[in-house]
């Protein structure tokens, strides 16, 4: 859990948000999907074969973004449900307690008994987690607080904060000030202390020297409106100037407060990692749960074909009590999508909103369902391709056998009589480990193993969480973005998932109609800067812990 710690030091050092220092590169637009533009989807019951939809066909064929149309989700028959709140995405227990924590510290006896058992180590977490950020930020630094301020003590989030620092010099807008300075170093603007910058970053510059150029009324400008005047006018250093035909010495200083030294599409991506990784670590440690990067290349089998799925991040094991097995792992519970690359899904025109609309969600999807296959492999084997018979006839196979049969060479002893004899034993031995043995054809043909396995020899695969007796499982997923997460619920079939995996109709329809009706479902963008959202967002994650591990 604290392995986040060796790392420290490649991040970045407290920098005073209220010290003056050059403007830093214009902040990176936020652009998060807008969900209430996806069009509505057609969804259908499968009764027979001819209800069955070609998925191979639709994915193998795409090649561009503008393929994925809205036939991909018609055909994987997936119900999207619209951002419900964090209460609705986890179940109760049979007695109607939730599973989700309360978001205070006190004792509530009507929740579920798991995370009653587990309020003790949530209310612990929910301390470090209410820490204002410039607080932690100071701590993780080691930088003395301000006077009237004791120290904290920052154990599970540690990794959190500490990489969270280093994103907020990259994203964190809510400190930024942009003013100026004249040559005497006074400021222009009427309030010159910077506690908190104005929300849409506007510009005064009404209170200004009595001896510079009367400007024109108007409205303040704005700080996008400040980026384009190097490109459309003249700089504005010149026309704040003392006289037209003032020296290239004598204009004003375009300054900054605030917690940016850079923008966020300039960010390093682990930094997204580490902060998710950090977050995630507070909530499965207490379960004796750990997470890791995948050891296996993920793939998603779909209709016999292994689509590789580059964005499954993170992966939240069990560790088995016995501790001779302490080197396997149990699951998975959940899964983690960071994405490492930057979406605007407020620029372009509505046709490329909404195709990149839909690959996003195909990925996320992807991310669930390849979840849902890990946790479907509970008793199950792998399918590997082995020879049943060895090889033989009268070609170079023939040989193999006779070399497996007699894998020394008939006179290799003699010949190793007549070196010690020529040259002495210790030449002899020395000349022995020194030469290359040649391998026979039998040895070589051993070694040439059929393809890597798919599944990971070291992992116990188990649906934890799922109900026993039950085809439907539930599986959970962060989706990550900017600086934002939001969990994904899919509520899916037993059959569904072999389908999706083999391509063909099950034998026996189940009884229960929606089985072909997968539901999915998500929480609003939660915000990690705030402490409110990011509160909200670990209640709903101890939750999901809470309730897998019931």
């Amino acid at each position: 859990m604290f392995g986040g710690f060796g790392a420290a030091s490649n991040y970045a050092s407290y920098i005073d948000p209220f010290k003056e220092r050059p403007q830093p590169d214009p902040p990176t637009h936020v652009g998060l999907p807008n969900y209430a533009r996806q069009e509505a989807l057609r969804i259908r019951d499968w009764h027979d074969e001819s209800d069955r939809p070609d998925l191979r066909r639709d994915f193998v064929q795409s090649r561009r973004v503008s393929d994925i149309t809205a036939k991909f989700y018609t055909d994987l028959n997936v119900r999207f449900a619209t951002p419900c709140p964090v209460d609705h995405l986890v179940p109760t227990d049979s007695e109607g307690r939730p599973f989700m924590p309360s978001d205070d510290e006190d004792l509530n006896p009507a929740m579920a008994e798991n995370t009653m058992h587990n309020q003790g180590n949530f209310v612990t977490r929910l301390v470090e987690l209410k820490t204002e950020n410039d607080i932690a930020y100071r701590t993780v630094t080691r930088t003395n607080l301000p006077q009237g301020l004791n120290k904290i003590r920052l154990s599970d989030f540690r990794t959190f904060f500490t990489a969270l620092h280093s994103m907020s010099e990259h994203w964190e807008t809510d400190l930024d000030d942009y003013f100026f300075l004249d040559d005497d170093g006074k400021s222009v603007r009427d309030e010159d202390h910077p506690e908190f910058a104005d929300q849409d970053m506007m510009l005064d510059v009404q209170n200004m020297e009595e001896d510079s150029v009367d400007l024109p009324p108007s409205a303040p400008l704005t700080y996008s409106e400040l980026i384009a005047r190097d490109q459309e006018s003249p700089p504005l250093s010149k026309i704040l100037s003392h006289g037209s035909d003032a020296s290239s010495d004598d204009f004003l200083r375009e300054l900054y407060r605030g917690r940016r030294t850079s923008t966020g599409s300039k960010m390093p991506w682990v930094y997204r990692m580490d902060v998710i990784k950090g977050f995630m670590e507070a909530a499965a440690f207490p379960f004796r749960c750990k997470i890791g990067s995948p050891r296996v290349h993920p793939t998603l089998l779909l209709s016999g074909v292994r689509l590789p799925v580059n964005y499954q991040s993170f992966l939240i094991h069990r560790v088995p009590k016995e501790k001779e097995k302490r080197h396997m792992i149990q699951g998975p519970l959940m899964a983690a999508y960071v994405r490492k690359e930057l979406e605007d899904f407020d620029s372009g025109s509505d046709d490329e909103i909404r195709d990149k609309l839909r690959l996003d969600q195909l990925k996320e999807i992807g991310s669930l369902l390849h979840l849902a296959q890990e946790r479907r492999r509970q008793g199950r084997e792998e399918k590997v391709w082995i020879k049943p018979t060895p090889k033989s006839g009268k070609h170079w196979f023939s040989e193999m056998a006779s070399d497996a049969a007699e894998p020394e060479t008939p006179d290799m002893d003699d010949a190793n009589d007549l070196i010690a004899a020529a040259l002495g034993k210790e030449a002899a031995v020395h000349f022995a480990n020194g030469k290359k043995k040649k391998r026979t054809q039998y040895e070589t043909w051993k070694a040439m193993e059929p393809m890597r396995s798919h599944w990971d020899p070291n992992c116990d695969y188990q649906a934890i969480g799922k109900d026993e007796g039950s085809e439907w499982d539930t599986v959970y997923v962060l989706s990550s973005m900017y600086y934002h997460v939001s969990i994904l619920k899919l509520r899916v079939h037993g059959a569904y998932l072999d389908f999706v995996a083999t391509g063909k109709f099950p034998e026996t329809i189940p009884a229960d109609k929606d089985w072909c009706h997968p539901v999915l479902q998500r929480s609003k963008w939660f915000d990690l800067f705030n402490v409110k959202d990011r509160i909200e967002a670990f209640r709903c994650l101890w939750g999901i812990m809470c309730y897998l591990t019931r």
